[in-house]
């Protein structure tokens, strides 16, 4: 049979009607799978129709496969299936050969038929015989090793092998496997004739004569090299994702593999938290020139590769940046590095949303290969991974480290807050603030006034805040601020607390007034630790003294601020006394 890019069959010779029971006239034109079964398709998720107008099943799997086969009146036989690709002109066709296998006689193909498609086919052929000597090889064994079949005949098949340390064990079991006498895959690491280094994968065939003694064994091979590359580079990048990298150096190390395993290309993933404009997250060797024009950038219909391609949603292939439009006004900086080409696609998450884009530049014009073009694949799904866990490892730290309710820091947060250094250490005021009476409110009217009561002190107290100031909520009715503002203002700052919380709130048709009492210690230490246990414990022993003056108060730890904010006090209440009666003059 010979099947098109479509999966159409296109050829059908007389011995494949008689060996499937088909009517060649009932099936070319028709997809593949009308004969073949499905085994040797691989899967397929796009449910469109192909050209044949019938539901495609994937594209053919090249190699050598042993199937089941069920001929059109419903009996199986057991066929060795062959899959080689045959270029004509600019036409790629696939060409399945079929052997019938089961105990009943089979039919076999002339040796014309067979010898063009081994002379033809992109895999590798070498026949073995029974010593495992090299006796045959065809024109594309040559392609991929370099090795002519004058320089190679006669030798033992392991003149492929690297050299490497593990090539002892991989011949071993390439012989103990032959010997069983089932077909077998294995992967070999060889050498080409000029030196370098090639993965090659085998799927070897032993033949044995009438009597079960082994003639030759048919090996046809692939190169695989790329294929081991990739799968290094997601084994690579899934350890670096557990290994605890931050998400910049994650990036960074996708952008420095993908460097490695596709030549000439230059790599930058960008992120977006809103949607309209975009920050560099990860490079390698792309001129920081280059990122620097990329950060902070708007996304839009012509924001470049990377920026449309987030705006568009899908893929962006510029193949001359001196010449695209979506390149107009940006353009410059990338051609003055020698970058020529630019190719994006987002990277989008599970629920839709698009993060950023998966950029490569290269220094040739043109459109991205087709390996290019799946390395990006891969890799754009494993920037998908690592920006998910760490969108997951900010919503642990959230929940670690911020109160559910009211979005404020709590207590561990505060914590770790205070054992940081202070770049430029400076007076510290900290007041503790605790609401009056809330355990009765909640007792009276329930949890959800509670809470409801709670979420509006923690609003009030957020419109007091300086530039600089620290709020956290470190208990169930009690708040910390820390402000760098002057102990002789501290007083007045606590006043207007007290004013903003004393302001009535109507909760279920009821007035309540969060009153609250506030205690307040003031540091200069620099030793952070030390400062925050001696700060708190003044503080709230402070607390502990509004408290017992009455409630609805603040005190401080120092005796001498105490009296001074007494008779602040004092006379501020004199002067409330005095004014209606026009005493004050």
């Amino acid at each position: 049979m010979i099947v098109d890019d479509d999966n159409a069959i296109v050829v059908f010779n007389d011995m494949a009607e008689r060996m499937s029971g088909h009517a060649r006239d009932n099936v070319i034109g028709h997809h593949s799978s009308t004969v073949l079964p499905p085994e040797i398709h691989t899967s397929e998720t796009n449910n469109s129709l192909s050209s044949t107008g019938e539901k495609p099943t994937g594209p053919l799997r090249a190699g050598l496969h042993r199937l089941s086969v069920t001929r059109h009146d419903g009996t199986c036989f057991n066929a060795e299936l062959e899959v080689s690709q045959l270029q004509v002109g600019d036409r790629r066709l696939h060409v399945i050969t079929l052997r019938d296998v089961s105990p009943a006689a089979g039919h076999v193909l002339s040796d014309g038929i067979c010898a063009t498609i081994v002379h033809e086919t992109d895999r590798g052929i070498v026949v073995l015989d029974a010593e495992s000597r090299i006796s045959h090889v065809n024109p594309a064994f040559g392609i991929l090793s370099g090795y002519s079949e004058d320089e190679v005949a006669g030798n033992d098949f392991s003149i492929l092998f690297s050299g490497h340390g593990r090539d002892i064990r991989t011949l071993q079991q390439f012989r103990q496997q032959v010997s069983e006498g089932s077909s077998f895959e294995i992967d070999i690491q060889a050498r080409r004739r000029d030196g370098g280094n090639i993965w090659l994968r085998a799927a070897a065939t032993p033949v044995h004569d009438a009597h079960g003694v082994l003639e030759q064994t048919i090996v046809i091979l692939s190169d695989v090299s790329r294929d081991r590359d990739l799968r290094y580079l997601q084994q690579d990048v899934v350890e670096a994702l557990a290994s605890g990298l931050s998400l910049r150096e994650v990036m960074d190390f996708i952008c420095r593999r993908i460097e490695r395993i596709v030549p000439d290309v230059q790599a930058l993933v960008m992120m977006t938290e809103d949607g309209k404009v975009m920050h560099p997250i990860g490079r390698a060797s792309l001129p920081k020139a280059v990122v620097a024009q990329y950060d902070g950038a708007r996304i839009g219909p012509a924001a470049g590769s990377c920026g449309t391609a987030i705006h568009r949603h899908e893929e962006v292939i510029v193949p001359d940046i001196a010449t695209s439009p979506l390149w107009e006004g940006l353009a410059d900086v990338p051609l003055e590095h020698g970058l020529h080409a630019c190719w994006a696609r987002p990277i989008i998450l599970r629920d839709g949303q698009v993060s950023g884009a998966f950029t490569l530049f290269s220094p040739e014009p043109g459109h991205p290969s087709t390996w290019c073009r799946r390395v990006v694949g891969a890799c754009v799904h494993l920037c998908m991974l690592a920006i998910v866990q760490e969108h997951a490892r900010q919503s642990i730290d959230r929940l670690a480290h911020y109160d559910g309710l009211t979005g404020l820091p709590n207590r561990a947060w505060l914590r770790q807050y205070c054992t940081q250094t202070r770049p430029h250490p400076a007076p510290r005021v900290t007041m503790v603030l605790n609401l009056d009476r809330f355990q009765k409110i909640n007792e009276a009217m329930g949890h959800a006034v509670g809470d409801t009561l709670l979420m509006e002190v923690a609003r009030r107290l957020r419109s007091t805040l300086h530039a600089g100031d620290i709020l956290t909520r470190t208990d169930g009715d009690e708040f910390v601020i820390m402000t760098e503002t002057a102990p002789e203002q501290a007083a007045v700052r606590a006043e207007r607390l007290l004013r903003i919380l004393d302001a009535p709130l109507m909760v279920e048709g009821v007035e309540l007034r969060p009153n609250a009492s506030i205690g307040i210690s003031i540091s200069d230490a620099i030793d952070p630790v030390e400062d925050m246990k001696t700060v708190m414990k003044h503080a709230y022993s402070a607390l502990s003294q509004a408290k017992e003056a009455g409630r609805n108060c603040y005190r401080f730890f120092s005796p001498e601020m105490n009296r001074a904010a007494e008779d602040r006090i004092t006379l501020a209440a004199a002067l409330r006394r005095a004014a209606p009666s026009g005493k004050t003059g």
